[in-house]
């Protein structure tokens, strides 16, 4: 019996051993099939995250914050009639071009003041508008943009209708308009600029946004009003590019 113990000792110690040898021969065998199962982008990825240190508050990468910066920037344009210091119908505009401010003068605005929600609200728009067309009672001052010649013929239309927020040659669409016969607003459209304003054309969002000539009144019906030596000096001097701006 005495001589049977020994043996039985080392047969235990001999089983432990192989049990925790098998159970460490597992377990990495298990990690290696994980590591298999991952890309080799993923093995690399794991691996850094695993031998880097814990970070906290980790700064933001540059390329991020460039791009947070870049959008916080405003927007700049070679062309640029900014109309601002609204003063209900009465503002200041101020033409810009590729930075070089051309003049800076009074404007007149809707009788309302600003802030345009409907037709015939007698307001002007807030926002950026862009210009689509050039127009005028007299001739052409040299302007590159497209040119309407405004004769009898030539209506700003404000109804519900297809043809609304148009000028349209009443005498090539057969219609009977009873919008704005332009050709009769004199001073004010001696020269004029349409805009994009209500560019879709939707009843009753509000029609025919202009730049133009100051009239006989110190308001508008929602356009923009300049003097007519400043409105010669615009259509000269700027394009189809031109933005223009109003705010408060």
């Amino acid at each position: 019996m005495k001589t049977m113990i020994p043996w039985m000792l080392a047969l235990i110690i001999c089983s432990a051993g192989v049990f925790i040898t098998s159970c460490s021969e597992k377990g990495d065998k298990t990690a290696e099939e994980e590591q298999q199962r991952q890309s080799p982008e993923e093995a690399v990825a794991q691996t850094e995250k695993d031998a880097a240190p814990p970070e906290e508050n980790a700064a933001q990468p540059e390329e991020d914050i460039a791009q947070v910066n870049e959008q916080d920037q405003p927007t700049q344009h070679s062309q640029l009639l900014e109309v601002y210091d609204v003063h209900g119908s009465k503002a200041t505009a101020r033409l810009t071009v590729d930075g070089k401010v051309i003049f800076t003068t009074t404007a007149h605005l809707g009788k309302n003041g600003i802030g345009k929600r409907r037709e015939g609200d007698g307001k002007t728009p807030i926002g950026t508008m862009h210009v689509l067309k050039a127009f005028g009672v007299k001739p052409n001052p040299g302007t590159t943009m497209p040119y309407i010649n405004v004769t009898p013929n030539i209506f700003a239309c404000d109804e519900n209708c297809k043809y609304y927020n148009q000028i349209i040659d009443v005498a090539q669409v057969h219609h009977k308009c009873k919008g704005e016969d332009m050709s009769h607003i004199a001073p004010g459209y001696n020269y004029g600029l349409a805009t994009d304003f209500n560019q879709d054309c939707v009843w009753p969002r509000g029609s025919n946004i202009f730049i133009h000539c100051k009239g006989r009144n110190n308001f508008t019906n929602g356009c923009i009003a300049l003097d007519e030596e400043r409105m010669v000096e615009l259509l000269k001097t700027c394009d189809l590019s031109l933005v223009i701006t109003v705010s408060e």
